[in-house]
């Protein structure tokens, strides 16, 4: 748990190191790390238990809504609520459209027509990043929501290692 949640901060560009991750999770303060690194350590904890304690649930729109929301939970008002405004990924020329619920709840029910859990995660953890249909907290939503995935089909979890995220 403790190295899922390290990956998913690091993806996330948090500035947090494994032992602090522990550390956090353990329940215990980090004194140099601000509170909003702490909220977001332990943000991602509460919303790994809700996927553990949800085997068996839809994966549609409203529950990867309520995934975010977790992610969120503390931080802002915008938690699980679809993005109002445009934005502009840096580096790229990429603007995502803003979300349409229908639209969305069609991209995610075609991605779970894909034949394999594996493709079906991987799928939906890119249309989270690719799509963004929230916020903030979209890589660590739909990094979430393909763990279900995988996790149900016992095919493993997926992480992306802090060395890798360069």
């Amino acid at each position: 748990m403790t190295d899922y949640i390290y990956n998913s901060a690091k993806l996330a560009g948090f500035t947090v190191s494994i032992v602090e991750t522990q550390t956090i999770l353990n329940g215990t303060n980090v004194g140099h790390l601000n509170l909003e690194i702490i909220q977001k350590i332990l943000n991602l904890l509460h919303a790994w238990n809700y996927i553990l304690s949800t085997f068996g649930a839809e994966l549609d729109l409203k529950y990867i809504r309520k995934v975010n929301e977790l992610v969120f939970h503390g931080e802002t008002f915008e938690g699980g609520c679809l993005r109002v405004k445009k934005i502009k990924i840096e580096n790229t020329n990429y603007t995502p459209p803003i979300p349409v619920k229908e639209e969305l709840d069609a991209e995610i029910q075609q991605i779970l027509k894909m034949e394999s859990a594996t493709k079906q995660a991987i799928n939906i953890f890119l249309w989270a990043c690719r799509r963004l249909p929230f916020t903030d907290g979209n890589k660590r939503t739909g990094m979430l929501c393909a763990n279900k995935l995988l996790l149900e089909a016992g095919a493993g979890a997926l992480t992306v290692k802090d060395t890798l995220v360069p």
